[in-house]
């Protein structure tokens, strides 16, 4: 009965003058503040392996478990400092200077640096430039150093493009395919999107070239060993070769040319000679046939210096001719007289 007067006056005076009592009677926590040197700080806690709880209107707000972490409005803290709001309320937010500089929406997007940012659905929302590797960013994300990006970067403005910017320095590759090795399947470079990946460019190791697909094939090829370009060809024979027809306002072939027709010792072939050859061959003289076009191609530099030859003789062979008629012609006034 004693014990319990005792213990009842302590709960009175400690009440009445805003202190709780040590087990000895000697106050060590003020309501109203407290004065304790910095070698006898003021405790607030347990000293067993039990959690703290602090409570407001019946219901627990914040728990230090005996572990050290710290929960709120959660029970139980995996973490050293975990926050639970219940739906619709905000769990978290640092002001500076009476600004929201960091807050955690209710539907669980972050945002930086504002306070009306938007509440970005499990998100991040940042207000200003965000600089990896360097504290003074320039761009909204400004990165110092290597990149890996496991994953796809899709650019969604119709009004950007991609730079490379160099402005200083020797000039040097600014994009690269990385692989293993110079024996790789076939890849797309550049592709028309995820839904359309068989339009776009691609490179193919084995025989070192890029192929313009569309619809799933290649369009144009350009081998990078050979130099050769095929448009409607994956194996272009020659520096360009075209699968179909051309059309064209002037074509320009820088070849030789017939002039050596008159030459005076140029091998001019008797008509006779040439009606001949054409019985028996059914082709000019030094002209293929035929047979040999549908096999072999027309080449056409070739062809027409061939063509302008044939047109040189015949020029003299008319010269020729003019000649036997004016000597005929003579003759036949001498004749008359």
């Amino acid at each position: 009965m004693k014990k319990n007067l005792f213990l009842l006056m302590v709960a009175l005076t400690s009440i009445a003058s805003n202190e709780i009592l040590a087990q000895n009677g000697t106050p060590y926590w003020s309501m109203s503040g407290n004065s304790n040197a910095p070698a006898n700080p003021a405790i607030l806690g347990t000293t067993t392996a039990t959690s703290l709880s602090i409570r407001t209107s019946g219901l627990e707000r914040i728990r230090v478990t005996d572990g050290g972490n710290i929960g709120i409005g959660i029970v139980t803290s995996s973490s050293k400092l975990a926050v639970n709001a219940p739906t619709g309320a905000s769990p978290f937010r640092v002001y500076v200077n009476n600004g929201t500089k960091l807050m955690v929406h209710a539907n669980g997007g972050v945002s930086v640096g504002s306070s009306t940012a938007p509440a970005v659905s499990n998100g991040l929302f940042v207000n200003g430039f965000v600089g990896l590797g360097t504290s003074t960013p320039a761009e909204r994300l400004h990165v110092v150093g290597n990149q890996t990006l496991d994953g796809n970067l899709k650019f969604v403005s119709d009004q950007q493009s991609i730079q490379f910017a160099n402005p200083a320095g020797t000039p040097a590759p600014m994009m690269y395919m990385l692989a293993s090795g110079t024996t790789n399947t076939n890849r797309m470079v550049l592709a028309h999107s995820p839904a359309f990946p068989n339009w776009g460019l691609q490179y193919i190791d084995g025989t070192d070239q890029f192929n313009f697909i569309g619809s799933g094939s290649s369009k144009m090829s350009i081998n990078l060993s050979s130099g050769n370009v095929g448009i409607g060809t994956i194996n272009p024979s020659y520096k360009l070769s075209v699968n179909g027809a051309i059309q064209a306002k002037e074509v320009r072939v820088e070849t030789g040319w017939a002039d050596y027709v008159f030459e005076n010792n140029y091998p001019l072939r008797p008509l006779a000679e040439v009606e001949q050859f054409v019985q028996k061959n059914k082709h000019l003289p030094g002209i293929a046939s035929a047979k040999e076009i549908q096999e072999n191609g027309l080449q056409v530099g070739a062809m027409q210096t061939k063509m302008m030859e044939k047109i040189e003789e015949l020029t003299l062979y008319v010269i020729a001719l003019q000649k036997q008629v004016d000597q005929l012609q003579k003759k036949q006034q001498k004749g008359h007289k």
